[in-house]
């Protein structure tokens, strides 16, 4: 439950302030769920990470907030490049 909750919040706040700071959730995820002290979690904090970033594109492009994937969109009088 905790990490639901800790990831609910914090998705919350980003949208809110309209920021974009994807590593926050993520932040948020792994330490609502504790330390990690085997090498069998490792896949799992993979795979945690890559939802992650899908979850915070997703939910970046449904706010309508920009969110570069590599670089800034420049704006011109035609609209972005």
């Amino acid at each position: 439950m905790a990490p639901a909750i800790a990831f609910g919040l914090t998705a919350a706040v980003v949208l809110l302030a309209r920021i974009n700071h994807p590593p926050a959730l993520s932040t948020a995820l792994i330490v609502s769920t504790g330390p990690f002290t085997e090498w069998p979690h490792a896949p799992l904090i993979v795979c945690a990470a890559a939802l992650l970033t899908i979850a915070a594109v997703s939910i970046n492009r449904v706010a309508c907030l920009p969110l570069p994937l590599w670089r800034p969109r420049r704006l011109d009088a035609n609209g972005p490049l």
